[in-house]
């Protein structure tokens, strides 16, 4: 545990019935005791007055006192309710550091918790999370992430993989053995690889309840981007006008659809111009591209495609072909309509929910047991993955069970990053008193 004692405000800045000024660290105890001129006793709400150095009075409040290892942090913590007045919480922590604290850093508290083993690397990340997830369907997931869901799924992958490598490391020591049990080394990477590719996709859907799906509404001008914009968040967020070129700059809006959170992006017309600002315009639109997952790809009922919309290159991004305004054709000309499109009318909000639709279709739903994963999650998996299908390949021949060892190394640890765990000790123990190596 640190022997250095921080101090920072627990809750938002601002003005508040109440505020959270919290102290964690060796001298968290005998700072609060000169504070409130009391001894306070563990888990019990003591209410007292404060005072700064000098016995000047602060404030007076509640002081919780949690003692450590059973506290948030590992450590000694203290937490102060006072008045919530930015006056008063300034003045507290200014004595607080006069008596031997300093100020936290950013997450300081999470990551001494994390240091002290209070919670893995996964769950410190779901707590943030947590804090700023953004729907309903997110905030469940992160807390599933803080309770250990994510973290028992990476957990028991690695106990599965350290099993693997203790087999491999004994049949490197004892070659005369590998022929009899390939056949059950092979299933057991086999059963591995699956069930790893089974929780990547997992963790590849959850990344859209973090980080939500990006949309760019791409089309010509007047084809109705930002009328669709509008109608999708249900208000005036763009200009509209029959003037080609009105949308210069791209506009950004987030909407949930079945409990994911996305962003759309509605950029500026395609087309031909000599206007500076409009050129400007279309760069942008184009270079938002390369940062969309989905492009609503948009023209009008009533015109053809443009040629500088169909110049754009979206081959690489998921790309849906919507028509819009089919509120201006009439009877005969719906009859006729190819197949193909999703045909919508921003203005009357016909097909509006087939489209929305549309941004799951090719994409697993999102499960309701769902935990809340990270990019820097679904990348140590691929990672993982990767090396698990060399190692696979590797077993193919005999002659390669030092490489099939290395790339079930590299996975194991790859996995141990999610949660910061590195046990390569701990995997050394476990083959000596496994496999009785040394007889």
């Amino acid at each position: 545990m640190g022997s250095d004692t921080i101090v920072a405000r627990a809750t938002p800045a601002g003005k508040a019935g109440v505020s959270v000024v919290r102290l964690s660290g060796s001298k968290a105890k005998s700072i609060a005791a000169i504070l409130s001129k009391k001894n306070l006793t563990p888990r019990l709400a003591s209410y007292s007055k404060l005072y700064d150095s000098n016995d000047v009075y602060l404030d007076e409040g509640i002081l919780l006192l949690f003692e450590g290892p059973h506290s948030f942090t590992g450590e000694d913590v203290v937490e102060c309710q006072i008045h919530g007045n930015p006056l008063i919480e300034d003045a507290l922590i200014k004595t607080a550091v006069h008596l031997g604290a300093r100020l936290a850093e950013p997450g300081e508290f999470s990551k001494r918790a994390f240091l002290n083993g209070k919670m893995d690397l996964a769950q410190a990340e779901a707590l943030c999370d947590l804090i700023h997830a953004s729907s309903e369907t997110a905030l469940k997931a992160a807390q599933r992430s803080l309770q250990g869901e994510f973290s028992k799924q990476i957990d028991a992958l690695a106990k599965a993989l350290r099993l693997i490598r203790m087999e491999l490391e004994a049949y490197l020591d004892f070659p005369e053995e590998v022929e009899a049990a390939h056949e059950k080394l092979h299933r057991e990477l086999q059963t591995f690889i699956q069930a790893l590719q089974t929780l990547l996709q997992k963790a590849k859907n959850s990344v859209r309840l973090q980080e939500g799906i990006k949309v760019a509404l791409v089309g010509a001008p007047n084809v109705g981007k930002s009328s669709l914009l509008n109608a999708l968040v249900e208000e005036d967020a763009a200009i509209v006008s029959h003037i080609p070129g009105t949308t210069r700059d791209v506009i950004e809006r987030t909407i949930l659809v079945e409990g994911c959170q996305v962003l759309l992006f509605d950029t500026a017309g395609l087309r031909e111009s000599n206007d500076p600002i409009e050129q400007e315009g279309i760069r942008r639109t184009q270079a938002r591209l390369a940062q969309a997952d989905v492009v609503w790809y948009l023209q009008d009922a009533m015109q053809t495609e443009s040629d500088a919309v169909a110049s754009i290159d979206i081959s690489h991004l998921a790309c849906v072909h919507v028509v819009n305004k089919i509120d201006c054709l009439t009877e005969a000309q719906r009859k006729h309509l190819p197949e193909g499109p999703i045909y919508i009318s921003a203005k009357t909000g016909e097909g509006l929910a087939l489209l929305k639709q549309s941004l799951f279709k090719g994409r697993e739903k999102i499960d309701e047991n769902a935990f809340l994963a990270r990019t820097r999650h679904v990348l140590a998996l691929e990672l993982a993955f990767s090396k698990m299908q060399n190692a696979a390949q590797a077993f193919q021949s005999n002659n390669y069970l030092e490489v099939v060892a290395e790339e079930c190394r590299q996975a194991h640890e790859s996995l141990f990053e999610i949660i910061g765990k590195i046990t390569s000790d701990e995997l050394l123990g476990d083959i000596f008193s496994a496999f009785c190596i040394g007889k």
